[in-house]
């Protein structure tokens, strides 16, 4: 059985600031994010490397009418990652987004509840653009955590009672049969 995996972007278009390291331009955050992705993709196709991602899902939160077309570039990025058979979808988020991200992969997932793990990413962190394996990792990390295939691997939890562990930066990996439970 092929695996199939959603990368999904939360985003803002009105970016303040950009938590990539050593970029000061917040307006170019998802472009950046972006092109990585592109770029390790690319390269995995030149070598013959499985990919696991088939799509990615870019929520924005804004109205049309207020968003920042050039902050999502739409036509780039779905012409460019259709060459590498990555089906891109930008989805209008529905509601007031009083939860942001959270609220945004929930509304992603729900979008296409169909891939068998989700990556969940906001437009200001990036993946290592060097490692051109990282999807393998991470899901080869999150079946050793979760051989059940039920839970939520984030980039780092924090302790805060007796060993219960809260996601302090959330980004991570989840699967379809953990979102199903929720």
């Amino acid at each position: 059985m092929e695996i199939k995996i959603g990368y999904l972007i939360a985003t803002y278009s009105n970016v303040i600031q950009s938590r990539i390291v050593g970029y000061k331009d917040p307006s170019k955050t998802l472009q950046i994010q972006l092109e990585q992705l592109y770029k390790i993709l690319k390269e995995k196709k030149e070598k013959n490397i499985k990919k696991l991602i088939s799509d990615i899902i870019i929520i924005c939160p804004e109205k049309k009418e207020v968003r920042n077309n050039d902050y999502y570039m739409y036509d780039k990025w779905i012409n460019l990652f259709t060459s590498m058979d990555v089906v891109v979808n930008f989805i209008d988020y529905v509601g007031d987004n009083k939860h942001h991200s959270y609220d945004q992969w929930i509304q992603g997932y729900l979008f296409n509840k169909k891939l068998d793990y989700y990556i969940v990413m906001e437009d200001d962190y990036c993946i290592d653009p060097n490692n051109i394996e990282f999807d393998i990792e991470l899901l080869h990390h999150y079946k050793v955590k979760f051989p059940d295939d039920i839970g939520y691997l984030c980039a780092y939890a924090h302790e805060i009672d007796n060993n219960i562990l809260i996601s302090s930066i959330s980004l991570g990996i989840i699967s379809r049969k953990t979102f199903e439970l929720i």
